[in-house]
């Protein structure tokens, strides 16, 4: 039985783009995710985006890949659209309301788009350092492996 696109594993590395970065350990498969859950993750992505309060080209760029990647249905794609425009609301990503089962995705996902311009800024440090903390201690070293921008 052949692999569809939505069984390949949202995290598999990082785009070239993006540049180098800690590969995905997990096993977790998009297609096992509800919608809900892929909108979810992309939400915690677009919000790294916007964690230096600017949305640089880069990173919408590696936002669509994820996008794509995710396989959103029309409704969720208008909704991602929708959310490139401000950062989201404190209570559309609440780190409570992620599941086991997204954690590392979510994670590989904001990594993913803090890397697309080759440097990581006090803001987005720490913004991936606390979502690690608070999603769980086996997440703990993906804030690891971005270089951080001279000031």
């Amino acid at each position: 039985m052949g692999q569809t696109r939505a069984g390949t594993v949202l995290a598999k590395g990082v785009s070239e783009k993006a540049g180098p970065l800690m590969s995905m350990q997990s096993t977790h498969v998009v297609a096992d995710l509800t919608q809900v859950q892929r909108e979810r993750v992309l939400r915690f992505a677009v919000s790294s985006a916007w964690a230096d309060l600017s949305l640089d080209e880069r990173e919408v760029a590696v936002l669509f890949e994820i996008a794509d990647e995710l396989e959103l249905a029309p409704a969720g794609r208008a909704r991602f659209l929708s959310s490139l425009g401000g950062p989201p609301l404190p209570e559309d990503v609440d780190p409570a309301s992620v599941g086991e089962e997204e954690r590392a995705l979510c994670l590989s996902a904001t990594s993913r788009v803090i890397a697309a311009d080759g440097r990581k800024t006090e803001e987005e440090e720490a913004f991936l350092a606390l979502l690690s903390e608070l999603l769980g201690p086996d997440n703990r070293g993906f804030q690891d492996g971005v270089t951080r921008s001279s000031p």
